[in-house]
C-alpha cells in the first residue's frame, strides 16, 4: 500500500465544484430491442452506473498525475471502504487504455483510465446505503495507492447517489 500525494482519483478541484458536472438518473427504452435500461451518469462517465437488460455495471474514471504509457490489465482489483465498516471488492472486465489529459484549471498534465466492473444488486444497494471513505486501486507502477473520501465528497455523493438510481429502478 502506497499513499503518493501525485497520484488521485478524479480531478480533485472538478470534484470540489459540485455545479459544474450534474448527475442524471434515466430510464429508457431502446427502440430497436425495447429493452429498458436505466442509466445514472456524473460528470461525463466519471461516475456512470447502468442498468440493461438486467446486466449492472458501474465505470469509474481514476486519475493519475503525470503522462503515463501503461496499460491496465483486465482483472484489477479496485476496493471501496465504506463508512459502515463493510468493504466492496470490484475487479475490472476489461483492459484500460491510458488518455492523456491537461487540464484547463491548472495546465497540468495527468492521465485518465476508465475501470469497468460488472457489480451485483447486493453491492449497489451498499454502495446507496453507506458513504465511501477509503478506496485502494492499482498503481501504475505496480502495487495499489489509497484515496480518501473525505477529499472527494463529490466522488462519494455521485457514487451513493448513482447507486440509488438504479436501485430505485431494479426490476
Amino acid at each position: 500500500m502506497k499513499k503518493k500525494p501525485g497520484y488521485f482519483v478524479l480531478p480533485l478541484l472538478l470534484l470540489s465544484c459540485g455545479t459544474l458536472f450534474s448527475q442524471k438518473c434515466e430510464v429508457a427504452k431502446d427502440p430497436f430491442t425495447n429493452e429498458r435500461s436505466v442509466v445514472s451518469n456524473y460528470g461525463d462517465k466519471l461516475v456512470y452506473f447502468e442498468n440493461k437488460g438486467g446486466k449492472l455495471k458501474m465505470e469509474m474514471v481514476f486519475t493519475y498525475a503525470g503522462g503515463i504509457d501503461v496499460t491496465m490489465a483486465k482483472g484489477a482489483e479496485v476496493l471501496y471502504k465504506l463508512e459502515n465498516d463493510q468493504t466492496i471488492k470490484l475487479v475490472t472486465v476489461n483492459e484500460s487504455m491510458p488518455k492523456r489529459i491537461i487540464t484547463q484549471a491548472s495546465t497540468q498534465l495527468t492521465t485518465n483510465y476508465s475501470y469497468v466492473f460488472d457489480i451485483t444488486a447486493d453491492e449497489l444497494k451498499k454502495f446507496a446505503a453507506s458513504k465511501v471513505v477509503f478506496v485502494r486501486f492499482p498503481d501504475t507502477k505496480g502495487g495499489t495507492t489509497d484515496f480518501e473520501g473525505k477529499n472527494g465528497k463529490g466522488l462519494v455523493k455521485a457514487i451513493m447517489k448513482g447507486a440509488g438510481c438504479i436501485v430505485e429502478n431494479l426490476n
